[in-house]
């Protein structure tokens, strides 16, 4: 048999090796962008936690009389109530949503994660939006 002769017959009886080769190419790139979306959440949960911590500080603090007496503690105005509760609210469903993948490894559960990092914007101060992650959403 020629070198052509066994050229041809190794590749007449690729075709399992093939598709598995396919199989395992598409499989990492889903993998690959499951992986990215995940972290982008992690990155934007913890973005989030220290905005919050920064930015959700009392209206008032403690004021003093001439004794040196605390005469008011931190209060909250209800617009600051308001806008504490929205941010927990967001904080909350991402954490939400990334526990739900992790713990459900499904397409639909992956879609949804990447609909709350898309709502959440810019929210938490993240510079570096990620966008390609939802380019494969829809295979």
């Amino acid at each position: 048999m020629t070198i052509q002769e066994k050229v041809a017959e190794k590749i007449s009886n690729s075709g399992e090796k093939i598709i598995d080769s396919v199989v395992f190419s598409l499989a990492s790139i889903e993998i690959e962008r499951r992986i990215k979306l995940v972290t982008r959440a992690v990155e934007k949960q913890e973005a989030l936690e220290k905005e919050f911590k920064k930015s959700h500080k009392p209206d008032v603090e403690a004021k003093y009389d001439e004794n040196r007496v605390i005469i008011t503690l931190e209060s909250y105005s209800k617009a600051r109530l308001d806008s504490i509760e929205k941010d927990k609210e967001k904080l909350k469903n991402l954490v939400k949503q990334l526990e739900t993948c992790l713990e459900t490894n499904t397409q639909e559960s992956y879609n949804k994660l990447s609909e709350t990092l898309n709502k959440l914007g810019n929210a938490g101060g993240d510079k570096k939006e990620n966008t390609d992650s939802s380019k494969s959403e829809s295979q």
